[in-house]
């Protein structure tokens, strides 16, 4: 028997569908991985250099219309953070040094308050920034997988999950009520 009637339809995953910000994050990082514009454009110019980059690949991702609801440049830098920890463990080892140097260069440029509020309760913070003061291209795949672990040990910090869960949640039931409204007025059409 065939499939009669049955589709097969793929359809693009929404927001909605994801229950989290981390779940999100790592969607666009698997997304950058799997892209054939990103491959491309690697071998012309590496891998996210500026944090405008790497705006405007958040921006032209799944998280497009969350990231650009979040508003404020404090809250962004928080899921530019989580987004960026994510990649460093789609990448591959050269391109993972890249993305910590940039997460030094946009997070941990102070040891004492880095870019990002933690509450960092495990005092994890001063590690990460004397780890990333020291990296380099030489760097053994043991301290970057151990830089790794600390910094995905940040994203699951209280000040980003009280942040981003909300902020979260309160941008998927604005945005049900929008697309409930224009329904609503569609069938009334």
């Amino acid at each position: 028997m065939g499939d009669m009637g049955i589709r097969n339809s793929k359809r693009e995953p929404s927001l909605a569908d994801f229950r989290d910000v981390w779940e999100v994050a790592d969607r666009i990082a698997a997304s950058w991985s799997g892209s054939k514009h990103r491959q491309e454009k690697e071998r012309k110019e590496g891998i996210f250099k500026t944090k405008n980059e790497v705006d405007a690949f958040i921006l032209s991702s799944l998280a497009g219309e969350f990231y650009a609801w979040l508003g404020e440049e404090d809250v962004k830098s928080v899921f530019r953070f989580i987004f960026l920890v994510f990649l460093t463990n789609k990448a591959s080892v050269e391109q993972s040094i890249q993305i910590l140097l940039l997460i030094r260069d946009l997070v941990f440029l102070d040891q004492v308050q880095p870019e990002v509020p933690f509450q960092d309760p495990t005092d994890v913070c001063f590690t990460v920034y004397t780890h990333l003061q020291t990296l380099s291209q030489g760097c053994s795949k043991t301290k970057i997988a151990s830089l790794k672990t600390l910094l995905l040990k940040l994203t699951k910090d209280p000040v980003v999950v009280d942040e981003l869960d909300t902020r979260y949640r309160e941008f998927l039931v604005s945005s049900f009520s929008r697309i409930k409204i224009q329904n609503c007025i569609m069938s009334l059409l």
